[in-house]
Order: structure tokens, then C-alpha cells, then sequence
């Protein structure tokens, strides 16, 4: 009797072990398909793209629990054989995802978020073993993440942190060159060029103080630079940029050029100290403010998605994203009347009340930043089809800017339109 009790309790830790692995496995995939999917999402319109950011977010994060809670027996190779570059690439997704929403939103706070997981990936030394394996995938792997950590370091203005990368991404390719001898050796030692002279050009000069030490520089809006406006005159709002660059010839890397850059940084304010208190949803909140039962469902969530090998800040901020997806443009819309269920209790009338929560709902969607569309090369549709679609954004306050960064042409003394065009340009 007792000898079937162990065999009936063997049989089911091993269903239950069994069940793991698929879970896992399914959530690997699923999280895959997802992310694979963000490069399809158009460019405009955020109902279009914010729904499959929600569910990236989604998967991401019970991705990311599911693997810290079961971590012991999915790295056992009887089940699984969990490796360690394999945690170093989901964390490498989550940044990634970070860096995007970033690039969709304009705020500053995600792009922190991309910093910590990345810098986490470093710390932990999560990618190892690429040459003890011979693995050219896993080293191809390893570079793309230095690169991607080198643009956040750059738009963070990380300058120590970027020259350390630098550093070691060189000697990650020499090793690259000399282990695997690849076709694309040439085209990674192209990138670190650029890398070193996109650097140095945005590192030099750098001012320092009367004793020679070099001061801290940021081209981004802090509050102490913010001009004070009359508040008795209308306040314009910037809440749109297009910036356009089309110099093939100047200091870029990637498809960002030194001008885009500075551009860039200038309509960003700095990103807050607190992300989790200080970011605001990046769209129309949802139909009431946010209660004291759902904030302690998602720090409960965030502690529960805690990995003990990565930091604290970084895997909170993965069921914080959950929350501000779940918030976004698209949601339901605002009901005034439920969003103060307090209002008749205290006698304050309806029409006060609905004035009221459509004040703190526009307070909610405001973005600290304007949002920005980049764009390298484009031609003259593309850049009609973003400046159409940032005015149909703006409201009535609201300002678009357009930059437009290109060499100009010079005019044949002969050609008189051509002429008179440059003239008056």
C-alpha cells in the first residue's frame, strides 16, 4: 500500500512538472508571436497599435514570473534545460518592448525602464558562454543587445556607460572575427565606427568648471528652464513633432543623425526620479480614477514577478507597464457621472462633478513630452502622410512643430526659377 501511495505521488509530480514545462513553453511562444508582431503595427494611430502592446505587456509578465517562480526545474535537463542566455533574452525583449513604447510615446520614464533591464542583462552577465559553445547565434545575439544598450545609453546621456560598451563591443567582435571568421565581420566593425564617431562627436567638447572637471551636460527641458507664461494670455502646447532628416552626408548612426539627435533631446524633459508615482498614462484614463484595491493588485502583482536576479525597479516595472497599457487610447470612455460616486453624498451638484473628473481626465492624458515622429530619408508622401495624421492629433491649443534637416541645392546663374526659388527660398 505504501509503495503505490510513493508511485501515485511520483506520477503526479511528474504531470505537474509536465504541465510546467508546457506552460512555460506556450508563454515562450506566445510572447514570441507578439513580439514579433510589433514591427507589422502602422506607425499612426495608437487604437491600432496600443491593444497589442496591452497584450505584449500581458504575456511579457506572466512570462517573466512564471520563469523566476519555476526556475529551479525548468533549468534541469530532464524537463527543460533553461539556459542562462535564454533569461538574458527575455529580459533583452522586455527592454526592447520598453525602448518601442518609448519611441511611441515620447516619455522619457520608458526609456529609463529600457536602461534598468538592460544594464541588468550586463550585471548579471546573462549572455556567457557563446564562445565555450561556439555558438556564432548566441555571439550575433550578444552584439545586437550591446548595440541596442549603446542607443539607450546615448539617449539617456549615459557618456561613462557608453564608452565602457564601446570598449567591450569592440572586443566582443574581435573575438567574433577570429572565433567564427563570418561573412558580416566587416559590416559589425562599420557599426562600431559609427558608434565611436556618432560618440565622439556628441562627447566633444565638453565644458568643464574653473578646477578642469567636466560638467554634467543635458540638452533635455528641466523645470528650473521652463519660461513662466501669463497665464491671462492663451497657453499654446507643443503636443506634436515631426522631425525629418535627410542628410546622407552628416554624423549619424543608425537612422539618427547629430541634428535629429539634439532635436530630440531638446523637446524631452528629464525622466522622473520616482517612474512608478510619476508617469502618466500615455492616453484617455478609463472610466474611473484608479482605487486603492487596484493599486495594491498590481504592486502585488509587480512583488509576485520579482526574479531574485534582477533588480527590484525593472521587474516591478513590468506589470506597471500592464497597468498603463491597460489604461491607454482606445479604452473605455470616460463616464463622469461614475467616476465621482462621492459627489451626491457631499451635495455637490452633477454639472460640477462632470466638470471635475473631465479636469482630472485631461490632466491624466496630457504627456509630458510632445509626440515625436522620426524620420530618416522619407519621401515627400511619407512626410505629408505624419504631418496630416499630427494635426488630426493636436487640440485646440495644441502646436505642431516640423523639422526639416537636408542639404539644399545650389542654383545655375541661368535658371531663373531656380534662382528666384533659392533667393526667396
Amino acid at each position: 500500500m505504501l509503495e503505490a501511495r510513493r508511485e501515485a505521488e511520483t506520477q503526479r509530480n511528474a504531470e505537474r512538472d509536465r504541465e510546467i514545462v508546457e506552460e512555460f513553453q506556450y508563454l515562450l511562444e506566445k510572447s514570441q508571436q507578439l513580439f514579433s508582431g510589433l514591427s507589422d503595427l502602422p506607425e499612426i494611430g495608437s487604437k491600432y497599435w496600443q491593444p497589442h502592446f496591452q497584450r505584449t505587456f500581458e504575456v511579457y509578465t506572466k512570462l517573466w514570473k512564471f520563469q523566476s517562480q519555476h526556475r529551479v526545474l525548468l533549468e534541469k535537463a530532464e524537463h527543460y534545460g533553461l539556459k542562462r542566455w535564454e533569461v538574458g533574452e527575455i529580459a533583452s525583449k522586455i527592454g526592447q518592448l520598453y525602448y518601442r513604447y518609448y519611441l511611441r510615446t515620447s516619455e522619457t520614464n520608458y526609456l529609463q525602464e529600457a536602461f534598468v533591464f538592460y544594464d541588468a542583462i550586463r550585471e548579471r552577465n546573462y549572455f556567457t558562454g557563446e564562445q565555450e559553445v561556439k555558438n556564432s547565434a548566441l555571439m550575433i545575439k550578444k552584439l545586437r543587445y550591446y548595440a541596442r544598450f549603446i542607443v539607450v545609453c546615448l539617449q539617456m546621456n549615459n557618456t561613462m556607460m557608453m564608452l565602457q560598451l564601446l570598449e567591450e563591443v569592440k572586443s566582443l567582435i574581435d573575438v567574433y572575427a577570429t572565433t567564427f571568421n563570418p561573412v558580416d565581420k566587416m559590416e559589425w566593425s562599420l557599426v562600431v565606427k559609427e558608434m565611436a564617431l556618432f560618440m565622439q562627436a556628441v562627447c566633444s567638447p565638453v565644458p568643464t568648471d574653473d578646477s578642469g572637471m567636466p560638467l554634467p551636460v543635458s540638452y533635455r527641458l528641466v523645470p528650473r528652464r521652463r519660461a513662466r507664461a501669463d497665464r491671462a494670455e492663451p497657453r499654446f502646447r507643443l503636443q506634436e513633432a515631426v522631425v525629418v532628416g535627410n542628410r546622407p552626408t552628416q554624423i549619424k548612426f543608425s537612422e539618427l543623425t547629430l541634428d535629429m539627435y539634439y532635436v530630440l533631446q531638446m523637446l524631452e524633459r528629464e525622466p522622473s526620479v520616482n517612474v512608478a508615482s510619476t508617469t502618466s498614462t500615455p492616453a484617455a484614463i478609463a472610466e474611473s480614477t484608479p482605487t486603492a484595491a487596484a493599486e495594491t493588485g498590481s504592486a502585488g502583482a509587480s512583488e509576485a514577478a520579482r526574479s531574485p536576479e534582477m533588480p527590484e525597479s525593472a521587474t516591478s516595472s513590468v506589470a506597471l507597464a500592464q497597468e498603463r497599457a491597460a489604461n491607454a487610447e482606445g479604452a473605455a470612455p470616460h463616464n463622469p457621472d461614475t467616476a465621482r460616486p462621492d459627489s451626491a453624498a457631499t451635495g455637490e451638484s452633477k454639472d460640477r462633478a462632470r466638470e471635475r473628473a473631465d479636469g482630472e481626465q485631461e490632466r491624466a492624458v496630457r504627456r509630458p513630452n510632445p509626440h515625436k515622429y522620426v524620420l530618416y530619408q522619407p519621401s515627400v508622401s511619407q512626410v505629408q502622410v505624419y504631418l496630416a495624421n499630427a494635426f488630426r492629433e493636436v487640440g485646440d491649443q495644441g502646436c505642431v512643430l516640423l523639422y526639416l534637416s537636408s542639404d539644399g541645392q545650389r542654383a545655375d546663374a541661368g535658371d531663373g526659377a531656380a534662382a528666384a526659388a533659392a533667393q526667396y527660398g
